[in-house]
């Protein structure tokens, strides 16, 4: 700081002028009197007269001399001083004693209208030197700019006109000057002396914003500061202080003026007298650089005619300049194609083309063609003379060698292969097309920026940088396998070879690299490798001949499924394996058929090694070679024998019943359609006689199901004694055996046949070591009289066999249509409906058992109807009734409320853990309201939604499986659970499976009932479990009664149990005694 203010007192105007400035002000304020003027007016006038004349010079300066690079700092400085001339001239125009300006004039309005000049004038100098405004470009910017400042002080003059009374009074006549008026000139001044001390310290800095003579600009600042000061001195406008403070302003202003005269004009002034320096500097330099440089450089007029020569071109034409002066240019340089030369050449000077590189063939001196390359370019002199500058180089060497270098790219380019060329860092400099196709690299990428990490994976990209490279570079070559990455992603594996190429100092220069695509070797590599594990793997045996019927080839299935090992089939006929049960004629079609269309599949018993038979379902196909020859025969053949023992008994299965023996209802169903078909065509009658053992369940519970099972089947013998050979004794289900009699002629043989067997079944059974007594009621029915339909006649024989039970049973009766239970079904329905009134209906709930620690989890909600208070009614009895009436919904809703209150009751008794299952029905869940009925039911009896399970059979979700999944999802939105029950007796589809919002797959108990170590189900039962589990399902077993079942299902992390096992449907008073007490 101390440096930089030395520096300013150094330079001797300045400091001349402020020590004049400060000994002037000394002596006015020490020696002269301080009272008023007699020509304040006139002196006034004059010095801001002078005062708005340098304003206008300052903005004239920066108008006219601003450049379109500089910042816009010197604009807004130079327009804001228009402003500031404006302004005072207002001052001058309305000090009192003047003419008035617009409004009449007064002091008062005089001074504000300085004060608005002196603030602008201080803001503006802050401005200028302290910030920074992009230069204005265009004129459009600076006259906008002139345009706002015009604007802006005509705004300051309307204001100060209009509203003179609105600003403070700024001097009272006979007192002096006010404090605000004192306090706003501090201000101005405090501003100068910031901008004074901002530019002392950032005077020995390089400039930021705007360069300006700081010299100049400091002393403007000081004697702006001082007049500021001389303002606050005077007690009258007319004294000699106030006019000493307009001689300051208009010494600063000329210094300021000065500041930008120095850098906008005085500087211009020098930087074109070095530049003149300069330039003929420049000309010595180009002279020389133009007599000495290696090309040839030709000067000529517009015409053609040379006007300099230098000394190469010389050499090159065998013309001396002194000789060549001013001749035509194609007489020196003897260009082949002379006239398309000449038109270029000349041409030049007429256009606005801009400046190429030509190629051209000469002859030179010596007689020898050369090419070259030429460039012209026009010139203009000061004096307005246009000459053409031709530069010519001799190119043959590099023409040669970029016709080599062109032979050698269309070679690379041509090649199939994957070729490059990296440099000494590994940094890619050419590949040829194969290689950017097989790296599948987009069009003009430059290869510069590909490094090997992006064209190979991570793992191969460092073996080639640590391992190939390195040993490339010391043994010149290396080669490999590896893998290649392209652009997309795509792993090619690829043999690779990598060249050094050195130089002369043995040092290596680049590397070249040849890759090629070894996809398909791998391919076939990994397929051959992929078919001898499949033969070696695969379960069917798999024998391979050669065209003269040698066994060349068997796999291990072969081995197992035959016993014979290869050893021993070794080139021996396939006749090894004959079993001897097919004849000449089976062999001959067979073989007719494989030369006929090259394969032939079938059923063929053959013969094991050890003498038993195999029945094989065998493939015979011809291999061919490319000449279509025959080379090998291929046979692959599975063991079916016991598929086909298997599938018959399935098929046994299928139509008979297990306990039994008797044909079931679908064997049954087809020979009624039999029968009712030769019936129709004979013109005869047909009986069928619905039995049923009276009170069959009385039997079971009283002396076990094994007792009634072998009742059952000596029942069906004694009746199957009555028959005739063509009549059909069928077990349709439980206790009900259905006989058709076909070819009958009336009813009599009806009659006499039901007899028979009703005195048949009276007499006693005799099961170990028990006497049983047993009767039993028929229904019949008659083909044509009753109905020709197979369903109906079955239905109406029921409602016979209903009537006799009805009647006290251990009877038979014919079907009557004034007999049919239709009003029966009425009864019943008209009960279901006064059951909910007459509170008949009870809920019954069934243990949910957890599988690891056999502790309870919930319970399913079941309902039972205990009719007329005389016994329970199973639901399976009136269900179905409940649904076809609609019945269902109040039912459904009946359940639900019931469950959630007595469950909202467990939980407060402190088993907040367990849940509830309830079933919803097809109906219930079709209906719109569905998730608000069940909202308003949890927020009623105040269970959590957590606690609720839902259980929604598969049928129902497939009806509509959308609309079933948006249901669903509504549901879990609740917070409800929901469980797919039945699951696996259902036709849902996987695809919807995994989209449900489902928490539990409920295992319907058909898959249970039957499950054994070993069995089908217990591995239909597993694969069910594993595919929840793998969709975060938890998995229900349902119907489990024993301890093998339970046993079974926790090897297979069945993750709930529920069945007779644990316990049956208890009432709520026994589910709260049994799991519920502590």
């Amino acid at each position: 700081m101390k440096r930089t203010i030395t520096a300013i007192i150094n330079g001797k105007e300045q400091f001349i002028w402020l020590l004049s400035s400060l000994s002037t002000l000394a002596f006015f304020l020490l020696v002269l009197d301080s009272g008023p003027l007699k020509f304040h007016l006139t002196m006034h006038t004059l010095l801001e007269s002078l005062s708005i004349t340098v304003s206008f010079m300052i903005f004239y300066l920066g108008w006219s001399t601003y450049d379109s690079e500089q910042p816009g700092n010197i604009f807004i400085l130079s327009a804001m001083f228009l402003s500031i001339g404006l302004i005072d001239l207002a001052h001058m125009l309305s000090l009192y004693g003047m003419p008035d300006f617009v409004t009449p004039n007064s002091t008062h309005k005089a001074i504000v209208f300085w004060q608005f000049a002196r603030f602008l004038t201080a803001i503006g100098l802050l401005f200028f030197t302290a910030m920074y405004v992009k230069p204005f470009r265009t004129a459009f910017t600076r006259n906008l700019s002139l345009g706002l400042t015009l604007l802006f002080t005509a705004l300051i003059y309307w204001i100060v006109i209009h509203y003179e009374k609105v600003w403070p009074i700024t001097i009272i006549d006979g007192e002096g000057l006010t404090p605000f008026k004192i306090y706003l000139e501090y201000v101005i001044l405090a501003i100068h002396i910031v901008n004074l001390l901002w530019i002392v310290n950032e005077r020995s800095k390089p400039a930021k914003f705007v360069k300006y003579n700081s010299k100049h600009t400091i002393t403007a600042l000081i004697l702006l500061a001082v007049s500021e000061f001389t303002f606050t001195l005077y007690t009258d406008v007319h004294d000699v202080i106030n006019i000493l403070g307009h001689v300051f302003k208009i010494i600063g202003f000329i210094y300021l003026f000065r500041a930008l005269f120095h850098e906008n004009v005085n500087k211009s002034i020098i930087r074109l007298i070095h530049s003149e320096q300069d330039l003929r500097d420049n000309n010595e330099r180009l002279h020389t650089i133009l007599t000495n440089i290696y090309d040839a450089v030709i000067i000529t007029d517009t015409k053609g005619r040379i006007q300099f020569m230098n000394h190469h071109a010389e050499v090159w034409t065998g013309w001396e300049f002194e000789l060549a002066e001013a001749k035509p240019l194609e007489i020196v340089f003897q260009v082949l194609d002379v006239e398309n030369f000449m038109q270029d050449i000349t041409g030049s000077s007429k256009s606005n083309r801009i400046p190429g590189v030509i190629q051209v063939k000469i002859i030179k001196r010596q007689g020898t063609i050369s090419d070259i390359e030429y460039a012209s370019t026009v010139v203009m002199s000061a004096s307005g003379r246009t000459s053409i500058v031709i530069v010519f180089r001799d190119i043959t060497e590099r023409v040669l060698g970029e016709r080599h270098k062109d032979r050698l790219l269309a070679i690379l380019e041509s090649a199939k292969d994957f070729i490059s060329i990296a440099d000494v860092d590994g940094r890619i400099v050419f590949y040829n097309k194969a290689a950017i196709e097989m790296l599948e690299l987009p069009d003009g990428e430059d290869f510069r920026d590909i490094l090997i990490g992006e064209t190979h994976p991570e793992e191969y990209a460092r073996r080639t940088l640590l391992e190939a490279l390195p040993l490339a570079r010391e043994k010149g070559i290396w080669r490999g396998e590896s893998v290649l990455l392209s652009r997309r992603g795509k792993h090619i594996p690829v043999s690779q070879i990598i060249v050094s190429h050195k130089n002369e100092n043995d040092e290596v220069e680049y590397f070249s690299t040849i890759i090629r695509d070894i996809t398909d070797w791998k391919q076939s590599e990994e397929q051959a490798l992929l078919a001898s594990r499949v033969f070696e793997s695969i379960r069917e045996g798999i024998m391979v001949t050669d065209n003269q019927q040698k066994i060349v080839f068997v796999n291990k299935a072969f081995t197992s499924l035959t016993g014979f090992s290869f050893d021993e089939v070794y080139e021996q006929s396939p006749k090894i394996l004959s079993s001897g049960w097919h004849n000449s004629e089976f062999y001959e079609a067979m073989w007719s058929t494989i030369r006929a269309t090259g394969t032939w599949r079938g059923e063929i018993w053959n013969k094991k090694n050890d003498g038993s038979l195999i029945l094989e379902e065998l493939s015979i196909s011809q291999v061919k070679d490319s000449k279509g020859d025959i080379t090998h025969y291929v046979g692959v053949f599975q063991d079916i024998t016991l598929k086909k023992e298997l599938e018959a008994k399935i098929h046994y299965q299928a139509y008979h019943d297990v306990l039994t023996g008797l044909p079931n209802r679908i064997l049954l169903q087809d020979r009624m359609r039999q029968a009712i078909h030769y019936a129709e065509r004979e013109k005869q009658k047909i009986g069928l006689i619905y039995v049923d053992v009276d009170r069959f369940k009385r039997i079971n519970d009283h002396f076990g199901h094994h007792i009634g099972d072998k009742l059952l089947q000596m029942i069906a013998e004694r009746i199957n004694k009555s028959l005739r050979a063509s009549d059909t004794i069928a077990r349709i289900g439980g206790d009900e055996l259905i006989i058709l009699l076909p070819n009958i002629h009336s009813r009599d043989q009806c009659l006499r046949l039901a007899d028979k067997i009703k005195d048949q079944i009276i007499i006693p059974f005799y099961i170990e070591g028990h006497e049983i007594f047993v009767t039993c009621s028929m229904g019949i029915s008659m083909y044509p009289e009753d109905s020709t339909d197979v369903d109906n006649l079955l239905k109406l024989a029921d409602n016979a066999l209903y009537e006799v039970k009805n009647n006290g049973r251990n009877n038979y009766r014919f079907y009557n249509i004034t007999n049919t239970p239709t009003n029966n079904v009425f009864t019943l329905e008209k009960s279901l409906r006064d059951a909910l009134e007459k509170n008949e209906f009870t809920v019954h709930y069934q243990p949910i058992i957890h599988t690891t620690n056999r502790t309870v989890m919930g319970a399913e909600a079941l309902i039972r109807w205990d009719r007329n208070k005389k016994g329970l009614i199973s639901p399976a009895d009136f269900i179905p009734l409940a649904e076809e009436t609609g019945l269902i919904l109040m039912i459904d809703r009946w359940v639900l409320q019931q469950a959630c209150k007595k469950m909202k009751q467990w939980h407060e008794q402190g088993y907040q853990d367990l849940r509830i299952s309830v079933n919803l029905s097809m109906l219930q869940f079709q209906q719109p309201d569905l998730v608000k009925s069940i909202q308003f039911i949890l927020l009623e009896t105040g269970l959590p939604p957590s606690a609720l399970i839902l259980e929604i059979t598969e049928r129902t979700m497939m009806i509509d499986p959308n609309l079933s999944i948006v249901t669903m999802q509504n549901l879990r939105d609740l917070g409800v659970h929901i469980s797919l029950d039945d699951f696996g007796i259902g036709y849902s589809s996987f695809n919807y499976l995994k989209q449900l919002p489902i928490n539990k797959l409920k295992i319907d108990r058909s898959f249970i009932k039957d499950i054994t170590e070993g069995g089908k189900d217990i591995s239909i039962v597993n694969a069910l479990i594993s595919m929840a589990h793998n969709l975060s399902l938890q998995v229900v077993a349902e119907g489990v009664e024993n301890e093998e079942q339970l046993s079974l299902l926790m090897q297979g992390e069945c993750d709930y149990i529920q069945g007779y096992y644990f316990n049956k449907p208890l009432t709520a008073e026994n589910f709260t005694a049994i799991y519920l007490t502590a």
